[in-house]
Formats: C-alpha cells, sequence, structure tokens
C-alpha cells in the first residue's frame, strides 16, 4: 500500500484552502487523461518537435556551443539535428 496525497483543484475564485479535495473517481479519469499520449500530441508533431534542432559541444572546441539541425557523429555518439 502507498499513499497518494490528496489533489484540489481551483477555480481561480475562491482560496484553495476552502477547496474540496478530488474524489477518487476524478482522480482515476484525470490519470488517464494525463497518460494518454496520442490525444494532445500526434506521434508525427512529436517526431517533428523532436528533432527540429540539437546543440552539442565538440570536443575538441569546447567554447562554442554548435546548433545543428543535421544528423552528425562525433566520438561514437550520433546527435541528431
Amino acid at each position: 500500500m502507498f499513499y497518494v496525497p490528496g489533489m484540489k483543484v481551483g477555480d481561480g475564485l475562491a482560496y484553495l484552502i476552502d477547496a474540496p479535495f478530488v474524489g477518487d473517481d476524478i482522480i482515476e479519469d484525470f490519470m488517464e487523461h494525463v497518460n494518454n499520449t496520442m490525444i494532445h500530441v500526434s506521434p508525427n508533431d512529436r517526431d517533428f518537435w523532436n528533432h527540429k534542432v540539437s546543440c552539442f559541444l565538440n570536443y575538441d572546441d569546447l567554447e562554442n556551443l554548435i546548433f545543428s539541425k543535421n544528423k552528425f557523429v562525433i566520438n561514437g555518439d550520433v546527435l541528431y539535428g
């Protein structure tokens, strides 16, 4: 058994201390929504965002940060841009 702290959701008008705790039924729905990786961002969008720009330090020149949109292999490390 593990303990999970209670959660309150405010409406922006009342003090949070006056808001009731969210019930278990709503928490289950909320967690299902949060853990659903398909409804907010499509896999194509996620792939596009994750591979827009990368940056790295060249091991021979640690003074310059390199921004890139290409794939590089430096000392065996594959860096995607």
